[in-house]
């Protein structure tokens, strides 16, 4: 199975910010002005084979993403360009219906060029190591986590470092009916949850790292009102953190 597209934008006139050195003093003059030549170009792939039954998946995909953007230095027509490129692997083992396992891999290559400010050209790579499970126990008992590794390089000094997030949970079916969940959860079990990104505009980049609500455990309590024949606690899968997750964002 196979996805793929293709995505274009353009802008005319864009605004953007004419800084004017005034002197030796550092004085600046920022005038805003129109300038044409601003565009985005995206493509993405999506493939995925499974084998035996689907007991195992492979799945590839990847991303490219390419920016030319437009300013202006003491009246000079500047261009930056920045390319994203991002390649991932997956591989799946499902064993019938209360075990699931995944390892992934993906490799993300942020670079950036700029035609008057070459001191700025910069490469910024990462890998990113992933690894989510699921397994039902006999009586009632489910047991997931979701791991992600991320090995940063080429980042600012006090930025650059690497990342390991690991959530799990313990969920009990309870109720006559089997419609009620009690889940215990651990977020971040190595204290190590941290935000980073990178910004990359027509003349700048700035890395940030923004500290986040790191290890705590959490005790809750389910109850469906409806429950479809057949189904079992485990079949819909999530990570076993929730909605917390590790997000790099890049632009």
């Amino acid at each position: 199975m196979l996805f793929t597209g293709i995505n274009a934008n353009f802008i005319q006139n864009q605004i953007v910010n004419n800084t004017i050195s005034l002197g030796s003093g550092g004085a600046q003059l920022t005038i805003p002005e129109n300038v044409n030549g601003y565009y985005n170009l995206t493509g993405f792939y999506n493939w995925q084979k499974p084998f035996k039954n689907r007991t195992y998946v492979v799945s590839l995909n990847g991303t490219v993403n390419y920016n030319n953007n437009i300013n202006l230095i003491d009246s000079a027509r500047s261009i930056g360009t920045n390319i994203l490129v991002s390649q991932g692997l997956t591989f799946e083992y499902n064993l019938k219906e209360w075990f699931e396992l995944d390892f992934g891999a993906r490799y993300n290559l942020n670079s950036a060029r700029y035609s008057l400010q070459e001191q700025l050209n910069q490469n910024f790579g990462s890998w990113v190591l992933t690894s989510n499970s699921r397994m039902d126990v006999p009586g009632g008992l489910t047991f997931r986590y979701d791991l992600q590794y991320t090995i940063n390089n080429g980042l600012a000094e006090g930025v650059n470092g690497n990342i390991a997030l690991l959530n799990a949970s313990l969920e009990k079916t309870i109720l006559k009916k089997k419609n009620g969940f009690i889940r215990l959860y651990a977020f971040d079990i190595l204290n190590q949850n941290k935000s980073i990104t990178r910004s990359v505009t027509a003349n700048s980049i700035v890395d940030t790292r923004t500290n986040r609500l790191t290890r705590y455990v959490m005790l809750s309590f389910t109850y469906r009102l409806n429950r479809f024949s057949g189904q079992t606690s485990g079949t819909n899968r999530q990570p076993a953190g929730g909605q917390q997750q590790f997000r790099m964002r890049e632009q």
